[in-house]
C-alpha cells in the first residue's frame, strides 16, 4: 500500500505470493525499512518501462557451513552477505524474496552494491542498501541478491524464526 501510486505511476504491477508466516523477534520500524528500501529500489528499476515487482514469503532452515565474509563472496552471477554463525546448526528462517524485472545489475556493480556511498542515481546517496545490510544483519540474518543485467534482480532475505 505505501507504493501503490508510486507502481502505478511507473506502470509496475505488484504480485504477492505470501505463505503463512510465524512471529519473528526484531524492531518492526527498522525492519519495515529495510524492506521498504528494497521495494523502493526495485520500482525505481523499473521506472522507465514498468514491469513487476514479486514478492514472494517462505518458511525453512538454513545450516551455516561455513563463515561468510562481510564484504560478500562471489559465486557465479550472485553476491551472499550475511551475519557469522554456528557452523552446522540447522536454524528456521523465514524467507522474503523480492523480485524486479529492471534492468539487472552488472557484475561489476554487484560487487559494491552494498559499500556505503556507492550509487548509480543521479539522486541516490548510496546508504539505502547499507542500512538495510546492518538492520538485516543485526536481526541475525542474511541477504542474497541474484541479477542478471538485462532480467531482473532478486534479493532474498533470510531472518531467523523466533523459538
Amino acid at each position: 500500500l505505501l507504493f501503490e501510486s508510486e507502481c502505478k505511476k511507473n506502470n509496475v504491477r505488484v504480485t504477492k505470493k505470501l505463505a503463512e508466516l510465524p512471529e519473528i523477534s526484531g524492531d518492526a520500524g527498522q525492519l519495515s525499512q529495510a524492506f521498504v528500501n528494497i521495494i523502493k529500489n526495485g520500482i525505481e528499476a523499473m521506472q522507465d518501462k514498468g514491469g513487476e515487482l514479486i514478492v514472494k514469503t517462505d518458511l525453512g532452515e538454513v545450516i551455516k557451513l561455513g563463515k561468510i565474509r562481510r564484504q560478500g563472496t562471489m559465486k557465479g552471477d550472485e553476491m551472499v552477505w550475511g551475519e557469522e554463525e554456528e557452523m552446522g546448526k540447522p536454524i528456521p528462517v523465514v524467507f522474503t524474496e523480492i523480485t524486479d524485472t529492471g534492468d539487472g545489475i552488472s557484475e561489476e556493480n554487484l560487487k559494491s552494491l552494498f559499500d556505503p556511498f556507492f550509487t548509480t542515481k543521479m539522486t541516490g546517496t548510496g546508504m539505502g542498501l547499507p542500512i538495510t545490510l546492518r538492520i538485516i544483519e543485526e536481526h541475525k540474518g542474511s541477504i542474497k541478491v541474484r541479477s542478471q543485467k538485462g532480467k531482473g534482480t532478486t534479493f532474498i532475505i533470510t531472518l531467523p524464526q523466533r523459538l
